[in-house]
Order: C-alpha cells, then structure tokens, then sequence
C-alpha cells in the first residue's frame, strides 16, 4: 500500500493505493488501484493525527510508545503540527 497525501492551500487529500506484486517496499510499478480516497480541510486532518498521536503517547508511555513503533516519540514533529494548528486558528 501506498498512503499519499497532497495538501492544496487550506485542503488535504489522503489516498491509499495498493499494487500487486510488489517484492520490495517502496519499490512498485505503474499498477497501482485507489482503494480509498477522502479530501477535508488540513486543519481538521491536523487535529485527529496530533489527538491520535497524543493518546498513544500518553497510553503507552515514552517506553511503551518505542518498543510499539520501533522510534522514539516524534516529540518535535508533534510540536510542530500543534503550532501550525494554533497558527491557523489566528490567521497566521
């Protein structure tokens, strides 16, 4: 699966694309099917990752959240989405 996300001024669209036969990740041809498909304001989309992100840290604790994902908490990249978040509120 190939999960792509393509942000336009105040929209995001996710798509996921599933190839068949791919033997190496990243690694696919041109046969790719959309298997899903939805556009929404970014800004919402920011929302539910850092919410869903959160909850999982705060579920699994720094430990927890490492030996779940294989990395350390992406604590800066939270960071950031939180500030574009409370930026887009203000206009800024």
């Amino acid at each position: 699966m190939h999960w792509q996300f393509l942000r336009s001024k105040d929209r995001v669209t996710v798509e996921i694309i599933r190839f068949a036969g791919v033997l190496m990740p990243r690694r696919h041809g041109p046969d790719g099917v959309s298997v899903f498909r939805a556009e929404t304001q970014w800004v919402e989309f920011a929302r539910q990752v850092l919410g869903s992100m959160l909850k999982a840290r705060d579920s699994l604790g720094a430990d927890g959240y490492n030996r779940e994902w294989r990395h350390p908490f992406p604590k800066e990249a939270c960071e950031k989405l939180d500030k574009a978040i409370h930026e887009s509120k203000s206009g800024g």
